[in-house]
């Protein structure tokens, strides 16, 4: 089994276009969500191995991948930007990062 995790970065939920396999190589998909770009990989993984039976040396290399993934939060990310703290309190906006997979 083979995958790759490609960062999408900081999105709203409302304008996140969604991903897709179709002319490619891959099986399938999935979309992880997360506060940092760590915790959305983790959810990618969790989403992907509840979708198949991932074997034990893969999914240690995936968690491998998650753990080296970056730890800056949404809110951190804005900050630097020059973000009001209103608007980063308020915000919708989360790290996107998508796995895909092929058996």
């Amino acid at each position: 089994m083979t995958f790759e995790i490609h960062s999408i970065g900081i999105e709203h939920p409302q304008y996140y276009q969604g991903a897709s396999v179709v002319f490619s190589d891959w099986t399938a998909v999935e979309v992880g969500v997360g506060w940092t770009e760590r915790e959305a990989v983790m959810d990618a993984i969790e989403t992907w191995s509840c979708a198949v039976d991932v074997p034990d040396e893969v999914y240690a290399r995936a968690i491998a991948e998650a753990e080296g993934s970056d730890v800056v939060t949404v809110a951190d990310a804005l900050r630097a930007d020059g973000v009001d703290a209103e608007d980063i309190e308020e915000t919708e906006l989360q790290f996107y990062v998508e796995l895909y997979w092929r058996a």
